[in-house]
């Protein structure tokens, strides 16, 4: 069994988490009652483990959850033909039946604004025996007035000292030798992402003189598969979601932002221009610098990787 789905938590309790949070949804099990729930944060945080925790708190029978990836049902056909059957039933076995779909939003991908739309009625609707929870990296990607029907909590990543304290726990539990040195590493190349330090672990583990360790050679492969495979995607997405996000800028946002910013040092600043040169001129990066520094609610990472690509480019613009 792979690590990730062998030491994912099934109860609250063995969640690393915001206790005040773990409390509130601890108080949802015990009083039988949910609201539609959005969870959104960095990616290997916890959301998908929380809401599969609530889900099988409040499902009986299979047949009433309905399990969704707008990865790949995105479109409207998604909720006439799967969403809108599912919610006209009754349930069979539970108090709720409830729909579950990972990746609501995100840059590209995510559920269509169409899509959206038309999910906004059905979500009040069917309210006495339905359910929605949804997940999402990015929830400036979904219409406020699709987020305005859920109770939204955001899943802080937790501080690296407890991240490491639970790899500990599990390495041990595996018997694979490590060194603090190993395992700082990759807190501080990985983290918030949990389940990326476990597939790096899984993959980096080899046996030497009959003892399961963890390779040196192998982290480094694992690290670049990673992050550096995929630079013109991740440059590409860079681009997008500053330039989308320009005229929007706010709290939620900037919590999204740094979850592919955070990696920026992994791409090159001339393939950002590569992609910047077929999409964008160095006015529209302008006008998106002028807009965040007025706005005065920006991450200062988002300016100097803008600036930094507009001086690579042999463009120095006064802001």
């Amino acid at each position: 069994m792979i690590l990730v789905e062998k030491y994912r938590p099934t109860n609250l309790d063995d969640v690393v988490m915001n206790p005040d949070l773990k409390q509130k949804f601890k108080e949802f099990i015990e009083q039988e009652h949910i609201p539609n729930l959005l969870l959104y944060g960095p990616p290997g945080t916890g959301k998908t483990t929380i809401a599969r925790i609530l889900i099988n708190s409040f499902v009986k029978d299979q047949r009433d959850v309905l399990i969704l990836n707008a990865s790949d049902d995105r479109g409207i056909d998604t909720i006439r033909n799967k969403i809108l059957p599912f919610l006209k039933s009754k349930p069979f076995k539970s108090k709720l039946k409830i729909v579950f779909m990972e990746e609501v939003g995100a840059p590209s991908g995510g559920l269509t604004n169409a899509a959206q739309s038309a999910l906004l009625n059905y979500i009040e609707e069917s309210h006495q025996y339905n359910r929605f929870i949804f997940t999402t990296n990015f929830i400036n990607y979904l219409l406020p007035s699709l987020v305005s029907r859920f109770v939204r909590y955001y899943i802080a990543p937790v501080e690296k000292s407890l991240i490491k304290q639970r790899l500990i726990e599990i390495l041990q539990l595996e018997n694979i030798h490590y060194t603090d040195e190993y395992l700082d590493k990759l807190v501080n190349t990985l983290y918030p992402n949990m389940r990326d330090i476990l597939q790096v672990i899984e993959k980096c583990t080899i046996i030497k003189e009959n003892k399961k360790v963890l390779s040196n050679d192998l982290l480094f492969d694992s690290l670049r598969d990673l992050y550096l495979i995929d630079r013109n995607k991740l440059a590409k997405n860079i681009i997008m979601a500053l330039w989308k996000t320009r005229h929007s800028i706010n709290s939620n946002t900037i919590k999204s932002l740094p979850i592919i910013l955070k990696q920026i040092s992994d791409v090159s600043i001339d393939e950002l221009i590569k992609y910047i040169d077929v999409n964008y001129t160095e006015l529209d990066l302008l006008e998106l610098i002028v807009d965040l520094k007025k706005r005065g609610n920006y991450n200062p990472t988002v300016i100097e990787v803008i600036e930094e690509i507009l001086n690579q480019s042999g463009k120095n613009f006064e802001t």
